[in-house]
């Protein structure tokens, strides 16, 4: 959570107070024991103008949250659990997507892999590098799952 100043609009940041502080402990009785005390041992502070607020001792002044993770969607999901599907589409193209949301019509070209014998793979383009560098070409073969690239 943010605090804002509210003299000057800018943001507090939370700093501890110095021992030669007059509103830390110790300055006033330096036989003070430090885990018994309940006095203010930090403050927010305004940086460009002297505002500052005493933080007591016993409030919490953080939040600890944790962030799930996103699920990583299968772009050329074959229905082995990425929940996609191929259809098949007019004039020998190919058209895959999750759940038949994705890309329709994908054009079709061979698969490299040696040991398959599967003769279609599909594509996709993607520009992952600068404006000026060529587009990126995913392969996925239809008939064995091999996949590949190139720049």
């Amino acid at each position: 959570m943010l605090v804002f100043c509210p003299t000057c609009a800018n943001i507090l940041t939370i700093t501890s107070l110095p021992s030669t502080s007059p509103q830390h402990p110790s300055f006033s009785d330096p036989s003070a024991d430090p885990d018994t005390d309940l006095a203010p041992r930090n403050r927010l502070e305004c940086r460009t103008c002297p505002y500052m607020f005493l933080i007591p001792r016993n409030t919490v002044y953080y939040d600890k949250r944790e962030m799930k993770r996103k699920e990583v969607d299968d772009v050329l999901a074959d229905g082995e659990g990425g929940g996609g599907e191929v259809v098949e589409g007019t004039l020998g193209m190919v058209g895959w997507g999750l759940n038949g949301g994705g890309i329709a019509n994908a054009p079709v070209v061979q698969c490299n892999n040696t040991d398959c014998k599967g003769s279609q793979a599909e594509f996709y383009q993607v520009q992952i590098r600068s404006a000026d560098e060529p587009m990126t070409t995913f392969y996925k073969c239809k008939m064995c799952g091999h996949r590949w690239n190139e720049n």
